[in-house]
């Protein structure tokens, strides 16, 4: 009784195991490249209690993609059932790799371990020559804060598909930017010819000390000819990833014998300033603005400081916020900073405008620099009715027709005629102003009843183009007859705002993006005449043009609109 409860139990034990479902582990190519993919294929002849996570893995390769099949077949009234899923991988180390036991539920998969070849292109091995990945920097040795370019090249006899490159990054703390866009070239090395992919990055390390720049890691896919000429699966894809070398900088911290308060390391800086109206001698109560320009080169927009601009007495002042932005060069990234100043002079006399100075360090001479404006002085002549001598001392007219009997008389007569003179023109400039104020006034009343007769006959509103917008207008084609690129500016970006009803409009390149050419290269053209280093052509008249062109356009969309029908809503047409 006992041998038999024996048996039993045994057989009991053994039958789940009898059950089990065999895990099958396959590698191609049996032959494992560092740098190259490989596959792990995983088989079993029936099903498995649960998917498999493959976190096993972790650590040991690193998974590309992943693909599962299943296949069902009736074999002489029976039913087999095999699942494969395939690893496309990669492996993390070269030498003898141990792939683990992956689970399957209460199934596993068995251990095997693989030679991977140190035969592959990377910074340890480096045999392979078809493609190369390389990183090199302009400085090595910089200041902090200042701007380092980092250029990255990939070399490649052979062809590539989804070809990936990762981005520079530090544990260290540092500004990293893209920097304009690829370049490609041929160039020989060892007597080879290779295609040359150049990608640069703009750095500005923010801490002084050893910098470590990781290397890029570039994945891609390669395909590869074998098997017999004519066979059909001859061209193999293999996904191959290479590794740049490393980068190590030392960056050094700001001098001691900088005496500035902000700390502005770059290749040059320059200020210049704008005056409308350029003239030296102005007028009390007579608009005047100045536009101050801040230009570094090998700076960012952030790094750029607080311009200290004292104004003089004598003058109300109206500041514009500063307004910042960036240009890309050939020698990276240049800085630029603006700054309007609306000013009114309220009394006659010498106005000096103070020098503007800013302090910085010259990277390429490598010692502490000043870039300075120099100062601007004006002469305000006050307005002619403020002339206390004329309105407030009586002098005496004489009688026209006494005689002048010496000198002193003759003085007197000429004073009195002056007087004359200013008395007519006090009482006839009102009196003309009167009269034009009421030729305009019925000429709007006439252009007004002209148009409402027009807008009846053409079936268009009186107020599709509001006062604003027309006013607008005006203020950008007076700007432009006067030569005045500032308020040519705001005057372009107020009539933006209106005629698209975007208040968030702040900038030309904002107003450049919404109309179309020519305006749009004129509009570009002013942008670049106002904010680049070396100033750039701008042509008032032909923004003047393109301007009246657009307007004629828009009219004409507008005329176009109002005769043709739309289309119905095809939705209501649909059968419900």
């Amino acid at each position: 009784m006992v041998n038999k409860f024996s048996i039993f139990l045994i057989l009991a034990m053994l039958v789940p195991r009898a059950f089990a479902t065999e895990v099958k582990l396959n590698i191609e190519p049996p032959s494992v490249i560092a740098n190259e993919s490989f596959r792990l294929i995983f088989t079993t002849d029936g099903s498995v209690d649960a998917e498999p996570t493959f976190g096993e893995l972790d650590g040991v390769i690193d998974i590309l993609g992943r693909n599962r099949q299943t296949s069902i077949q009736w074999i002489n009234g029976k039913n087999t059932q095999s699942t494969t899923w395939v690893l496309d991988v990669i492996a993390l180390n070269t030498g003898t790799v141990t792939i683990p036991s992956v689970a399957f539920g209460s199934d596993r998969s068995p251990a095997r371990s693989i030679e991977v070849a140190a035969n592959g292109t990377g910074p340890a091995t480096g045999t392979d020559t078809s493609l190369i990945l390389e990183t090199e920097v302009d400085v090595d040795n910089p200041y902090v804060q200042q701007q380092i370019i980092l250029t990255a090249r990939l070399l490649r006899r052979i062809e590539l598909n989804d070809a990936q490159m990762t981005k520079p990054s530090t544990e260290s703390d540092a500004i990293i930017k893209r920097l304009g866009t690829d370049a490609t070239y041929n160039t020989m090395r060892d007597g080879k010819r290779y295609e040359v992919f150049e990608r640069r990055y703009s750095v500005f390390p923010q801490t002084s000390g050893t910098v470590r720049i990781a290397p890029l890691t570039l994945t891609t896919q390669i395909v590869e000819s074998r098997g017999a000429i004519f066979s059909p699966f001859r061209q193999q894809i293999k996904t191959r990833r290479i590794e740049s070398n490393d980068l190590v900088i030392e960056v050094k911290p700001i001098p001691s014998s900088y005496t500035a308060a902000t700390w502005l390391p770059a290749r040059s800086v320059r200020l210049r300033d704008e005056w409308t109206p350029d003239v030296k001698d102005v007028n009390a109560g007579e608009p005047l603005t100045r536009t101050v320009f801040l230009w570094a080169d090998g700076l960012n927009a952030g790094q750029l400081p607080e311009l200290s601009i004292d104004l003089p007495a004598g003058l109300k002042s109206y500041p514009d916020q500063p307004q910042t932005s960036e240009q890309e060069t050939a020698t990276g990234f240049s800085a630029i900073r603006q700054q309007n100043f609306a000013m009114i002079p309220n009394a006659s006399g010498d106005l000096v405008f103070p020098s503007v100075s800013v302090t910085w360090w010259n990277v390429e001479s490598d010692k502490m620099e000043v870039t300075q404006l120099p100062e601007r002085r004006f002469v305000v002549a006050g307005l002619l009715n403020d002339d206390p001598a004329a309105s407030s001392t009586p002098v005496a007219v004489p009688n026209v027709a006494t005689p002048l009997a010496d000198p002193e008389n003759a003085v007197a007569d000429t004073i009195a005629t002056e007087y004359q003179q200013s008395f007519s023109n006090r009482y006839l400039i009102p009196a003309i102003v009167s009269l034009l104020g009421w030729v305009i006034t019925a000429l709007a009343w006439w252009l007004s009843v002209r148009r409402s007769r027009k807008a009846r006959d053409t079936g268009r509103s009186v107020d599709e183009v509001p006062a604003s917008n027309a006013r607008a207008r005006r203020d950008v084609l007076g700007a432009c007859k006067a030569h005045d690129p500032v308020g040519a500016k705001r005057a372009l970006i107020a009539w933006s705002r209106i005629e698209f009803g975007e208040d968030s409009i702040n900038s030309l390149g904002e107003v450049a993006k919404r109309v179309s050419d020519p305006l749009n290269t004129e509009v570009r053209l002013l942008d670049r005449h106002l904010y680049s280093a070396e100033g750039g052509k701008w042509d008032p008249m032909t923004l003047v043009e393109a301007f009246n062109q657009a307007d004629k356009l828009r009219d004409r969309h507008a005329r176009l609109k109002q005769t043709v029908n739309p289309l119905p809503d095809l939705r209501r047409l649909a059968p419900r």
